[in-house]
């Protein structure tokens, strides 16, 4: 499905992946504080589409083999990574809606 693209079935997907991950840490705080921000995100700039799909899909997989070996380290790694190479994308993107900063007030 990522190297056909598919953009809003794989931002769907995409969500799903990162919920049941959370959820996979046993942890309701971090599972509704992830979905938070995932939201504000959205809101805020889109979901963007990933430049390579497939690319992140197989990040994707390698996260979910690294958590399902109890490969703490590597998940890491792979998550650290994934959230520079997106954060890039965002930053990178126009806001969708103006965001009030103390610079801004008179």
């Amino acid at each position: 499905r990522a190297a056909g693209g598919g953009g809003e079935e794989l931002r769907s997907l995409a969500a799903w992946f990162h919920e049941t991950l959370a959820q996979s840490c046993g942890s309701p705080a971090l599972t509704a504080a992830l979905a938070q921000l995932r939201h504000k995100i959205t809101w805020m700039y889109g979901a963007p589409d990933p430049a390579d799909p497939a690319e992140t899909w197989a990040g994707h997989g390698a996260t979910v083999d690294a958590v399902a070996r109890g490969d703490a380290e590597r998940a890491r790694a792979l998550t650290a990574l994934h959230t520079e190479r997106m954060t890039a994308a965002q930053r990178a993107s126009a806001r969708k809606h103006p965001v009030n900063t103390a610079g801004a007030r008179n």
